[in-house]
């Protein structure tokens, strides 16, 4: 009887410590799943911003850093986000009036756009991409 309780006790802790492991291993995992959604939530909130700013108030001066959100993406959503901003580049610059000075062979770019609607919906797409996780 003593032999068998022994064998017994033996593979009740040795069952306890595999399930501590594997507990433990999962625990690390969580946490740098949390810790990368907290990292992309407020880099994500911070381009939110800038970019309910730049919807409200379009601009062909304004300009607009996606470096830190570009850190966060997965290599997947990386590729579709650079599509969008380059569409989004585009269209600001097809939308911006220029205007050529009379006696200068230089072209400025207005401060407003002559139809903005095509902008924003190009920002509306990027918004898209700071949604929380």
């Amino acid at each position: 009887m003593p032999v068998e309780l022994g064998s017994f006790s033996f593979g009740f802790v040795a069952g306890g410590a595999v399930v501590g492991i594997i507990n433990h291993l999962l625990a690390g995992v969580r946490d740098k799943q949390a810790r990368h959604s907290k990292d992309f939530n407020e880099v994500a909130e911070a381009l939110a911003d800038m970019l309910r700013k730049e919807r409200e108030y379009p601009s062909p001066g304004s300009e607009i850093d996606f470096f830190a959100f570009r850190r966060v993406l997965s290599q997947r959503e990386l590729s579709r986000f650079d599509a969008r901003v380059k569409e989004y580049e585009n269209t600001k610059n097809n939308c911006a009036i220029a205007l050529r000075d009379e006696n200068s062979i230089y072209v400025r770019i207005s401060d407003s756009y002559q139809d903005a609607t095509p902008v924003i919906k190009a920002i509306d797409e990027l918004m898209k991409f700071t949604d929380r996780k």
